[in-house]
């Protein structure tokens, strides 16, 4: 059956009303993206939620730029076993290659419009949860 798109978004923008998304939509599904400030964190996040009309959801939290090497890489992987939701990487974007620090998790699960909003509240709750910035931490100290 596919989602109802247009009423997950604005649940979404209900919960966090203090964020301003940009809506967009095509014939995949709809997107949201907005730049939220969290108190862990020393710069705002970009966030993008995708929901898809095949009923899969994908979040990115992008971080500053970051640069590819060894260290960089140790702390993707221990923050990677620590967290079983969300998932770091080094992402390169926009035309100039830029590398970017981004947390992702993609929700196969959502089932139904409730679902999809507690899953996305969910993600944006696992970004600031304690554990989480105790391992992410290291890393955003490694971006610029």
């Amino acid at each position: 059956m596919g989602y109802n798109l247009k009423k997950i978004s604005k649940q979404v923008q209900d919960i966090y009303s203090g964020i301003s998304f940009k809506l967009s939509e095509d014939d995949r599904g709809l997107y949201m993206q907005a730049s939220a400030r969290v108190d862990d964190y020393d710069d705002s996040i970009f966030v993008n939620i995708k929901l898809y009309k095949n009923q899969v959801i994908y979040m990115e939290f992008v971080f500053d730029q970051i640069d590819k090497n060894l260290k960089n890489y140790e702390l993707i992987n221990r923050f990677n076993e620590y967290s079983s939701f969300l998932k770091a990487s080094i992402t390169t974007r926009g035309d100039d290659d830029i590398d970017y620090l981004v947390l992702s998790v993609k929700v196969l699960d959502g089932v139904n419009d409730d679902n999809a909003v507690k899953n996305i509240d969910f993600a944006f709750g696992e970004v600031v949860d304690e554990d989480t910035v105790k391992y992410l931490l290291p890393l955003t100290k490694q971006t610029y």
